[in-house]
């Protein structure tokens, strides 16, 4: 479907971006990609995402990212994510690592809005997507824009503490129901994706208030039992009974003084993990000979996660 191209030269390409450009002297901000045939739509939507990377300043790495806002819900995705409620996600750009988006998606993320094909290297070094279903509202994109992009910062500024939750991540879809319920964990208490949690939330009270964003989490609460999808329900629960930290008009903090994700992956690794050792031995070996991760954890060192005292 045609789209519309537009930016600070309003220049045109072929695949519908809505293109930011870093003025001389300041970090490269985020590419936002905003697919819609409804220029109304689209203009909500980008300043909604507009206000989100505002808030978080310079904070943001000074890497080639691409933001993408789909107007339709893809199924390569949901399948990917296992529930047709997931909202977006974060991935660096390499080989094996976008089959879980649509194809414009993947072409954006590797040739920008060239009409030519020059895929080495990509155009973007990183990529957040958000599907259709996150997209709906301004709250709903808000807080999943702000969740992707902490992702962005922990990959970036945090590596060894990201790669440590990944494998904790992978190390639950290897486990049996019975061994992953006995670690009393949910995917939302996994350190980078509560700390996510907690940084979307805050921006999306500073931008709407706080009653608003708590209005807004408790109708998802609601959609989510009507559905009876117990998992998100729970998932929507845990972020209301966060505590509020922001206030309308306020500033996003710098979101390390947020939450410490160094330590509490540390705790996680040493109260929670320690019967299961030398399974994460094994995903860290297996991680380290797969060419889209081995460069995030060839010198990650379990030892330093599961020795010692946490601060």
């Amino acid at each position: 479907m045609p789209l519309k191209i537009v930016d600070s030269n309003t220049r045109h390409g072929k695949f519908g971006a809505t293109l930011i450009h870093s003025p001389k002297g300041t970090p490269l901000p985020p590419r936002l990609v905003v697919r819609s045939n409804d220029a109304e739509i689209s203009a909500r939507r980008r300043s909604a995402a507009d206000l989100v990377v505002a808030q978080f300043r310079n904070q943001l790495p000074d890497r080639k990212i691409l933001c993408f806002f789909a107007d339709y819900h893809c199924l390569v995705f949901e399948e990917h994510a296992g529930s047709k409620a997931a909202r977006g996600l974060y991935t660096p750009v390499r080989p094996g690592l976008l089959s879980c988006v649509s194809q414009d998606v993947v072409h954006c993320a590797v040739h920008g809005d060239s009409n030519g094909y020059s895929p080495n290297p990509p155009e973007f070094d990183h990529l957040i997507y958000l599907d259709g279903n996150a997209c709906r509202d301004e709250i709903g994109l808000t807080l999943t824009l702000a969740h992707e992009l902490q992702h962005f910062i922990q990959h970036c500024n945090s590596a060894d503490p990201w790669a440590a939750n990944k494998m904790i991540s992978t190390l639950c879809k290897l486990l049996c129901d019975s061994e992953v319920a006995a670690l009393n964990m949910k995917s939302f208490q996994v350190p980078v994706e509560e700390e996510a949690r907690i940084v979307a939330k805050r921006t999306a009270e500073n931008i709407f208030g706080p009653g608003m964003v708590a209005a807004y989490i408790a109708t998802k609460v609601s959609e989510a039992r009507a559905r009876c999808d117990e998992n998100d329900a729970e998932d929507w629960s845990f972020v209301l009974s966060l505590p509020v930290l922001g206030g309308l008009g306020a500033e996003l903090p710098d979101t390390t003084t947020l939450y410490d994700l160094a330590s509490n992956t540390k705790r996680i690794y040493r109260q929670t993990l320690s019967n299961h050792r030398s399974q994460l031995t094994s995903v860290l070996q297996a991680f380290k000979v797969d060419p889209a991760y081995d460069v995030d954890f060839q010198n990650l060192d379990l030892g330093a996660f599961f020795e010692g005292s946490v601060s």
